[in-house]
């Protein structure tokens, strides 16, 4: 029984000094004090303190309240436009594309942020790029066009540009950020979606085919698109980050201008648009 008192007496001595020593009041004073046993030292040495966790401001790096967002995006886009006339007398096919790189296209996004968990933003953007303008155009009908090749019943008449584009995109958007945890590496992590209407133009300079008087023209491509985003925010300070992301935009158009009450003509218009890009960005 006396050895138990003993062990017990020791396990509390040293608890109290344990506790004396992480807070330095046990006592009510704010100094150890120097009366201590030589069993009670002893036990002290022996005992480590508990530290304290020091508490992290879940939101001290985060996307709260005001949203804005400014970036650069480098990319590679590709257009296509396709016109299909049926006529009582024939066929008539027209196709545009152009491929090429941005460099770059720069966009403004402004709106709120929710606790740091998504953001809803409108965003307005305007890039240029340089390219390659490709022209076919398909017929059943004869042409004297030198320009014009004939193949199972059709003339053909491909061409090549070289070209410079343009691109206005706005729409509205969310991201949303799945890590909470600020002790995460993966902390900064967001995934984006936004849906705009995204207008093209196509310049180059053509040749004609008769006189070779050369003019300037245009195309122009129009597409409702989505965009799908994936990237991760670097933080400097409280409220702004240096981001990257990549992205991937899909759009398309069609429209139908076929005479409903005459069939013999019909008349149809498809415009798509695939863009991949790299974004480096400066976020609130």
């Amino acid at each position: 029984m006396r050895e138990k008192i003993i062990g017990a007496t020791l396990l509390l001595a040293s608890l109290a000094f344990a506790q004396y020593e992480t807070s330095g009041d046990y006592f009510g004073t704010s100094e150890p004090t120097n009366s201590t046993s030589a069993f009670e030292s002893t036990s002290y040495s022996t005992t480590t303190a508990p530290e304290k966790k020091e508490k992290k401001d879940p939101y001290f790096h985060a996307h709260r309240g005001f949203y804005f967002s400014t970036s650069l995006t480098f990319g590679y886009t590709y257009l296509r436009y396709n016109n299909h006339d049926v006529y009582y007398d024939g066929v008539e096919i027209d196709e545009y594309k152009f491929t090429g790189f941005m460099t770059p296209y720069e966009e403004v996004r402004l709106g709120g942020s929710i606790a740091n968990v998504a953001s809803v933003y409108g965003f307005l953007g305007l890039g240029i790029g340089t390219g390659t303008f490709k022209t076919e155009s398909v017929n059943d009908r004869h042409s004297y066009d030198s320009y014009y090749s004939y193949d199972n019943g059709f003339y053909h008449n491909q061409r090549k540009y070289d070209a410079t584009s343009i691109k206005f995109y706005f729409g509205a958007g969310c991201e949303f950020y799945p890590i909470q945890d600020i002790d995460n590496p993966m902390y900064g992590l967001f995934l984006g979606l936004s849906y705009g209407l995204a207008v093209d133009g196509a310049f180059y300079e053509k040749v004609d085919t008769y006189d070779g008087y050369k003019y300037d023209k245009s195309e122009g491509f129009i597409t409702g698109a989505f965009r799908f985003e994936v990237g991760k925010d670097f933080w400097f300070s409280r409220r702004w980050s240096f981001g990257v992301a990549f992205n991937y935009t899909i759009g398309w158009l069609d429209l139908d201008d076929s005479d409903y009450y005459d069939r013999s003509y019909q008349d149809s218009e498809t415009y798509a648009q695939h863009t991949f890009g790299l974004t480096i960005r400066l976020s609130h």
